[in-house]
């Protein structure tokens, strides 16, 4: 679970939705509606999704802090899936396919994705894919560079109800990523630590 554990963290180190207005913060209302991973609402205890993601084929590998890792098949390729809880509710699931050093071929499994997501869910509402300065595409090193955090792509979806949003990005382990999140029970999340302070 350790190499899970790294992925989840690369996939969620930083959260998707904007940061709430903290002078504002309210507690979050539940309509029902939820983001969904494969049709398995992203909500409520763990040992629910558990046995939604179990019948739906994923093998569940174990737990490591709050993250819970799975593998199984996802559009076609073996991936590792990271589910994150907080008090109990799951909130992210990240998605990891699998590790792909020819730049071609990890750039083009990117924009395959984000065709079909743009498919599901509209043109993006944010997209980043660009290498810092002075490093370039077409050299042999974008790979290396994607490693080292000099290049940057990623795309962020909004669902059409506004439950939640769907980011898909090249991760420097290096992979295509995917991280869904619920906005609901984020802004739990949130207000969770809030409270802390």
């Amino acid at each position: 679970v350790g190499t899970m554990g790294l992925l989840v963290g690369n996939l969620a180190a930083t959260p998707i939705l904007p940061l709430p207005d903290w002078n504002s913060v309210q507690s979050p209302t539940d309509n029902g509606e939820h983001l969904t991973f494969k049709g398995i609402p992203i909500d409520g205890p763990f040992s629910s999704f558990k046995a939604s993601m179990q019948a739906d084929g994923f093998e569940f590998l174990g737990t490591e802090g709050q993250a819970h890792a799975f593998s199984g098949i996802f559009l076609g390729h073996q991936v590792m899936i990271g589910v994150l809880e907080e008090s109990g509710i799951v909130h992210t699931v990240g998605v990891g396919f699998e590790e792909q050093e020819v730049w071609s071929l990890l750039k083009g499994q990117y924009l395959n994705v984000k065709s079909l997501l743009t498919a599901k869910y509209g043109e993006p509402i944010d997209v980043v894919e660009e290498f810092q300065e002075s490093y370039m595409e077409g050299g042999g090193h974008e790979v290396h560079y994607l490693e080292r955090d000099q290049c940057t792509y990623q795309s962020t979806f909004q669902s059409s109800d506004d439950v939640g949003t769907v980011q898909l990005k090249l991760t420097n382990l290096p992979c295509v990523g995917l991280i869904y999140e619920d906005k609901i029970n984020a802004e739990r999340v949130a207000n969770q630590y809030i409270d802390d302070l």
